[in-house]
């Protein structure tokens, strides 16, 4: 008999034979496609670890471009802030000069209207003496009397234009510091509304970012991929490994441990 020809006898150890590494699903031999599905979990995880690079570099990009919008935003709020309030500023202080300016021209014009009084009850006493003296009444009792009454009028003529003068004063001072106050309450205004614009455009920016930041999400088909091939690779095993069991218990005889003799004899080689 050929050695091609001769079957195993039931006390010899069958030892599978290899064969050239096949495509998976073509019948490959379980050791090479257990390396094939490694080697494709092994690039699909390189490929997963990439696209993740890839993709922390552009959410990078893009959140540090958002900072960047908000820096910006937040540097144009306070440059148009301060120019805003130096507007204001200057409007209320002109407000302001522009009392005090009305203020010291009704105290001026007081003053003069005062002079004025003097000058005329000087000039009314002085008329009035010298007429007395022409009609013979020139003794002092006469001449305190008249200089008794005409102090008298000029003193009502005083309260007359300091009243007057007080009305003009509260009536001006009104008006001017309304204009003042209106300033200052527009001025508070307008910086509030200001800063609230400022604060809602920036709320926006800090939102967006915010957003793009929560939608962000690991690559979770790449996960699966990954997994679903070595899970793949485990099942193989797994299934093999019940398969080596069943060989084992449809047939004993094939797998018992290999022996030094067969029947009384030394084995011998084929």
């Amino acid at each position: 008999m050929y050695g091609s020809s001769r079957q195993p006898s039931s006390g010899y150890r069958v030892t599978p034979q290899t064969t050239a590494t096949q495509p998976y699903g073509y019948g490959g031999h379980p050791l090479q496609i257990a390396q094939s599905y490694a080697g494709l979990a092994q690039a699909a995880d390189q490929e997963r670890q990439m696209n993740m690079q890839r993709a922390a570099e552009r959410q990078n990009a893009v959140i540090g471009g958002y900072d960047q919008q908000i820096a910006a935003s937040r540097a144009r709020g306070q440059q148009g802030y301060a120019q805003l309030k130096s507007d204001y500023d200057a409007l209320a202080a002109d407000a302001l000069a522009t009392r005090q300016r009305n203020m010291d021209r009704i105290d001026q014009y007081g003053n003069s209207m005062r002079q004025d009084l003097d000058i005329q009850n000087q000039q009314r006493l002085a008329a009035a003496r010298q007429s007395a003296i022409q009609r013979g009444l020139g003794n002092t009792t006469i001449q305190d009397s008249l200089v008794r009454g005409q102090n008298f009028d000029n003193t009502r003529q005083q309260l007359s234009l300091e009243d007057q003068l007080l009305q003009n004063r509260i009536a001006t001072d009104s008006q001017l510091s309304g204009v003042y106050q209106g300033a200052l309450q527009n001025r508070a205004q307008a910086l509030n509304s200001q800063r609230n614009t400022d604060a809602e455009r920036d709320n926006a920016l800090v939102q967006n970012q915010l957003g793009y930041i929560g939608g962000i999400q690991d690559d979770q088909e790449g996960f699966r991929t990954v997994a679903d091939l070595y899970t793949q690779l485990w099942q193989m095993q797994n299934a093999n490994a019940e398969a080596q069991k069943d060989r084992r218990a449809r047939n004993p005889g094939l797998y018992r441990p290999q022996s030094n003799r067969v029947i009384g004899r030394a084995r011998t080689k084929w």
